[in-house]
């Protein structure tokens, strides 16, 4: 178990491999946690609520399948507010 925190950990600073990018339906790429906070604050409300509602949130998916983030994971699955979103993302990277 420990070994998957420090593989967590060490997976949060990089980038996603080419190809688990994440692909906006806009056509946004994020390419990782950075990227997403700040393509999140960015992003119009119409895009954000396409990928984050009552039947999904592909963000947090993302997180959880390609950085094997579940605390983030977990935390981003419990808000559905963009701004909300940035801030849980953003509290984790100074972590």
């Amino acid at each position: 178990m420990a070994t998957k925190g420090k593989s967590s950990t060490k997976r949060k600073s990089s980038r996603a491999p080419k190809s688990k990018y994440f692909w906006v339906v806009d056509g946004t790429v994020i390419r990782g946690l950075k990227e997403l906070a700040e393509a999140v604050d960015a992003m119009d409300y119409n895009i954000f609520e396409h990928h984050v509602n009552n039947g999904r949130n592909d963000f947090a998916t993302w997180v959880e399948d390609v950085f094997e983030l579940d605390n983030l994971s977990r935390d981003l699955r419990t808000t559905q507010d963009k701004n909300r979103t940035v801030i849980t993302i953003l509290k984790h990277l100074v972590k």
